[in-house]
């Protein structure tokens, strides 16, 4: 019996390590072409990082919670959402596309995620909207997300940028 439950376990963690990833997806590329919210949700079928990985966990979640809430914002926080967006999406495109094992290098694909936050929020205009869209913004975030390492150097550069 012990034999059974060891060969289990091995066999178990041999596949999860081996899982075939899916093929690159052209529909799926448009959606991060388009800045469409599901192109987290198709890229974390190739990719397989978890609920907890960016892709679902953060990409999708505020994509859509931004979504949702736009209505909260100027006018100028719309543009700059609109920027944003796709901005956000295109610069994992080359990430969607990149043969990696499903699973594999999540932590590295988070960081580099949160690295592009910066240059699109920046280069859409950030400084120029937030003061007005505070509320907003206040309401898309949620604070638990923004104490992780990444969320911090991402809001200091961020920060830094606008206030200097």
């Amino acid at each position: 019996m012990v034999n059974n439950t060891g060969w289990f376990w091995r066999s178990r963690s041999r596949s999860s390590n081996s899982q075939s990833i899916k093929p690159v997806d052209a529909s799926c590329t448009q959606k991060g072409q388009n800045g469409d919210c599901e192109f987290y949700r198709c890229f974390e079928d190739r990719r397989q990082c978890g609920s907890s990985g960016y892709l679902i966990g953060y990409g999708y979640k505020y994509c859509n919670r931004f979504r949702n809430l736009y209505n909260d914002f100027t006018t100028a926080g719309k543009n700059w959402i609109d920027c944003v967006r796709p901005c956000l999406t295109r610069k994992l495109i080359s990430k969607y596309q990149k043969n990696v094992n499903a699973g594999d290098k999540c932590e590295e694909l988070k960081s580099y995620a949160f690295d592009t936050h910066v240059n699109c929020y920046l280069n859409c205009g950030f400084c120029n909207i937030y003061k007005s869209n505070l509320g907003a913004l206040h309401s898309v975030f949620k604070y638990r997300d923004m104490l992780s390492w990444n969320a911090v150097r991402q809001l200091t550069s961020v920060g830094y940028s606008c206030l200097g």
